[in-house]
């Protein structure tokens, strides 16, 4: 399985200029018609390398506290998550913070995300955490890639995680045993 990586994913240049944010996003087929019409996205696309590409997005912000109206290439979302626009990468990825239930496993294409209003109504509540993703810049799912979902996802995540879990564990052991050591007058070579 290829990794993909921020530098493999085509951005046009022009999207985080269209960035505005909204107070909802379109619910169905029509609205999501409408919106599009409103924010005429051809307008920009002459300043993208893939001029057909660029179309309207509404999605939630990498923190899930604002909906966001963008002009952005699309990307495949993968495995029950909520589309986002990344300012940091200009940029539509997948949300691993965002999970979304009803969202198809097998994936579906970001522009369409009008159809998950389960993304939408994670904006009421408050994020579980305090930020985007720490995978932003290393992996990312997309319509650009061999199309069979990657298994990898947010490892680098988890791997960080585990790897500090770990070294606290060592130092809180360190700390235990120096202390016990003093207590009881062994002599302790640490």
């Amino acid at each position: 399985m290829k990794l993909i990586t921020q530098a493999d994913i085509p951005i046009c240049p022009i999207s985080i200029k269209t960035v505005h944010k909204v107070s909802s996003c379109p619910k169905t087929e029509g609205e999501w018609r409408d919106a599009a019409a409103r924010k005429n996205c051809s307008q920009y696309a002459s300043q993208c390398h893939e001029p057909d590409k660029l179309v309207y997005h509404c999605v939630l912000n990498p923190y899930i506290n604002e909906t966001l109206e963008v002009c952005a290439y699309p990307v495949k979302i993968v495995k029950g998550f909520c589309a986002e626009y990344s300012s940091i990468g200009n940029r539509i990825q997948t949300n691993h913070n965002a999970q979304c239930p009803t969202c198809p496993s097998g994936g579906y294409q970001s522009n369409y995300s009008f159809m998950y209003l389960e993304c939408y109504d994670l904006v009421k509540t408050p994020p579980t955490n305090n930020g985007p993703n720490t995978t932003d810049f290393t992996t990312t799912d997309s319509s650009y890639n061999d199309g069979k979902e990657d298994d990898n996802s947010g490892s680098m995540l988890r791997l960080n995680r585990g790897l500090l879990s770990f070294l606290c564990q060592q130092v809180f052991a360190i700390i235990f045993v120096v202390t016990l050591c003093k207590k009881i007058d062994w002599r302790c070579y640490v």
